[in-house]
């Protein structure tokens, strides 16, 4: 489940990757992106590595937001099959955005 707004801010899921790796600042990190209409979306899956999990339990993923990119006059590199998005020194590896957006 995602916790946030779709239909508030009235935003359609155009893609969804829930391992996605990313690499800020020289750091690589696995985390859900979801792209929408209007922006890319990053969660946190706050059940998982949760004690119930791990005793056979299954808590299902409980999604919250963690960062957001407006798409409006975003500019970003695509090289590689790998979206360079300069202002936010950030790197998602194996998105072409380019192909996503058009």
């Amino acid at each position: 489940m995602y916790n946030y707004d779709f239909e508030g801010n009235e935003e359609k899921v155009i893609y969804e990757n829930t391992s996605v790796a990313l690499e800020k600042d020289e750091t690589v990190i696995t985390k859900c992106m979801l792209i929408t209409n209007k922006n890319i979306l990053f969660f946190d899956n706050y059940n998982e590595g949760t004690a119930l999990n791990t005793r056979g339990l299954y808590m299902p993923p409980e999604y919250y937001v963690i960062g957001k990119i407006p798409l409006k006059n975003l500019k970003y590199e695509v090289k590689d099959n790998n979206t360079y998005i300069k202002k936010e020194n950030l790197i998602i590896y194996n998105l072409d955005l380019k192909a996503i957006l058009k």
